[in-house]
């Protein structure tokens, strides 16, 4: 009786010990970044970055380890992702939003698409665009502005911190992905206010009334190509189905961090359905961007209806897709769980780490002080 309560409390913390392990992750990862810092000044800008770079990319692979190889989904891909995997190009990437901060699924399913962006990933190349809350986060808020994300206000935009963020991001030498959720929040059923709002504003702007999605904010999107349209090669839209949403009493309610990686393999499938949009064919007055954002979620509307009704999306490429080598991540996570068990052993490690944690505050009035965010 005692070893079968341990096994069933082993199953009950599995989703507890990613969530530990991404979080915890933070702090190694913070830490070596900092000691990387002052190796900036010193060499030059394209060696700075591919160091930064392999560092960004480790944490991704972590990631990718633990939601991939680990909670082990089913990858479904339909539309142009095959133009996704064969290209290496700058882009917008945008996609609905279903799951919250914490849970970071809809964050992973990005990284998920990154990984398979050219023959060798491209994980390093992703930034945010994410709610200015977010900057606050211990560590992560401190680094992510460090490597281009932008953080927006929902009161409006301060121009001159989020310049700055794109001026960086223009003035890198290799590709990039700018992602953004232009729905601003997720959509959920359990949360009626927002779908309720979202019902007001198309029927007060003449746009169908939207079942599945909620109707996208203007402004992010429209800043981020003004900003960056010289840049970039392409818009990639995403549309994001979770197979959990269409189990009983689940009524379009995607799943958590926790939820995803309990669930028996054969209901975590993912739907990712894939458009690519030329950049040169995509208006450039304001008003024109706005009609064009609006038609691309009514068109994802309609394919979460389908999703909803079917259970899979048209233009169905690849079923049960292969996961990324185990090899390409299954490093990283040795790495970031011996950093996180070496203040176990070593007391200077111990003193490093509590050192990091407690420049936490200082990094983030750095940030102010510099009118980065």
């Amino acid at each position: 009786m005692l070893l079968i309560n341990a096994i069933f409390l082993v199953d009950k913390l599995r989703p507890v010990v990613p969530t530990v392990l991404l979080t915890g992750a933070w702090v190694p990862f913070a830490s070596v970044s900092l000691g990387l810092g002052p190796i900036s000044w010193v060499i030059p800008r394209k060696s700075w970055l591919w160091l930064n770079n392999r560092l960004y990319e480790s944490y991704m692979r972590l990631c990718l380890f633990v939601f991939e190889n680990v909670a082990a989904p089913r990858i479904h891909f339909y539309g142009d992702v095959e133009e996704l995997q064969n290209r290496k190009e700058s882009a917008i990437v945008l996609s609905n939003h279903q799951t919250n901060v914490p849970s970071l699924v809809d964050w992973v399913i990005i990284f998920m698409l990154s990984a398979r962006h050219s023959s060798s990933g491209f994980e390093y190349g992703l930034r945010f665009l994410m709610k200015y809350v977010i900057h606050y986060a211990p560590l992560y808020g401190w680094y992510t502005v460090q490597h281009g994300f932008v953080y927006v206000r929902r009161t409006g935009f301060i121009s001159d911190p989020l310049h700055k963020q794109f001026q960086y991001l223009r003035s890198l030498p290799e590709p990039f992905w700018f992602h953004i959720f232009p729905e601003g929040t997720r959509f959920n059923r359990r949360k009626p206010k927002p779908i309720e709002e979202s019902i007001q504003f198309c029927a007060q702007k003449n746009l169908p009334q939207f079942k599945n999605v909620l109707v996208p904010r203007t402004g992010g999107f429209i800043m981020a190509l003004n900003e960056l349209r010289n840049e970039l090669a392409c818009i990639y839209d995403v549309t994001i189905g979770y197979s959990q949403t269409r189990l009983p009493n689940r009524n379009g309610i995607a799943p958590n961090m926790f939820e995803f990686f309990s669930s028996p393999t054969e209901e975590k499938d993912l739907h990712l359905h894939i458009r690519r949009y030329e950049i040169k064919d995509i208006p450039t007055s304001t008003e024109n961007v706005k009609q064009w954002l609006y038609e691309r979620f009514i068109e994802k509307d309609r394919l979460m209806q389908t999703f909803y009704e079917e259970g899979r999306f048209p233009d169905l490429v690849i079923q049960n897709a292969p996961h990324p080598p185990l090899s390409r991540h299954l490093l990283p996570f040795l790495v970031y769980v011996g950093a996180l068990v070496l203040p176990i052993f070593s007391s200077n490690i111990r003193s490093v780490y509590l050192g990091t944690i407690a420049m936490s505050p200082i990094l983030l009035a750095w940030l102010h002080i510099r009118g980065c965010v």
